[in-house]
């Protein structure tokens, strides 16, 4: 964020110099490229509040695995024990140059323990605010109770590869007969991935970021950082945007 933060006066001169205002009491009159540069703004936001990427599934599918090789440390109990996280944790998790809020959720279930149900409630109101939500599964456990989730997974991600056999000339991107056009896109043609030992991890990283808009071209755009720059652009004031890029008000 800080280097495009600093870029971002050069970045507004130039652009100011190739849409002057149309002698309408310094308005600016591009109102499709304004509207480009707010929906660019609410995507470079994230980089400064960072988003928020759920993972949910059955108990025992490798969450937790995921969840403490995302963040590059321990935050989550990982055992052979279906149901070990009682209740939703987390941290920063780096992908890329991309921080997100990463957390992982207590297996999906119906069960009578009182304890358990009760952080699964919990965990849904995480769920339904989760900028990505990435449901998993392994091959021998089937996807969770969507219905639980209150809300439809945005990637789909099945795990433990090793013990699956997979397409080799995709680069293990999916179990043999999906669709690779939609890999990670559906629960017919999940991304494959192995959360012990890396394999398919950084495709999944990728793919939260497309989700989030956070790559291809947009990081070299204008960015609307402050609430006066995102006034001046929704209100079409081209002297409020030349003060804050130092052209005064010629």
């Amino acid at each position: 964020a800080i280097d495009l933060l600093l870029n971002q006066p050069r970045l507004w001169r130039r652009w100011l110099g190739a849409h002057p205002g149309g002698g309408d009491g310094g308005r600016i009159c591009d109102h499709h490229d304004t509207q480009t540069i707010l929906h660019r703004t609410a995507q470079l936001d994230l980089l400064i509040h960072p988003p928020l990427v759920v993972v949910v599934g059955r108990p025992n599918v490798g969450k937790s695995t995921l969840t403490n090789r995302m963040l590059g440390r321990s935050a989550s109990l990982v055992a052979d024990l279906p149901g070990t996280t009682r209740d939703w944790v987390g941290g920063v998790a780096k992908l890329g140059t991309v921080a997100v809020r990463w957390v992982d959720t207590p297996g999906l279930r119906v069960d009578s323990d009182h304890i358990e149900s009760s952080a699964v409630e919990l965990a849904r109101g995480v769920i339904a605010r989760a900028d990505v939500l990435v449901a998993m599964r392994d091959p021998a456990v089937d996807w969770p109770d969507l219905g639980a989730a209150l809300r439809s997974p945005d990637l789909w991600v099945m795990n433990k590869i090793d013990d699956s056999p997979t397409d080799e000339a995709q680069g293990g991107a999916g179990p043999i007969g999906v669709d690779h056009g939609r890999v990670g896109l559906g629960p017919d043609s999940p991304l494959s991935i192995s959360a012990q030992h890396g394999g398919g991890v950084e495709g999944l990283n990728r793919m939260v970021l497309d989700r989030l808009g956070l790559s291809g071209e947009i990081w070299g755009g204008l960015w609307a950082f402050s609430p006066t720059l995102r006034t001046a652009l929704e209100q079409g004031s081209e002297t409020d945007l030349r003060r804050y890029a130092g052209l005064g008000n010629d």
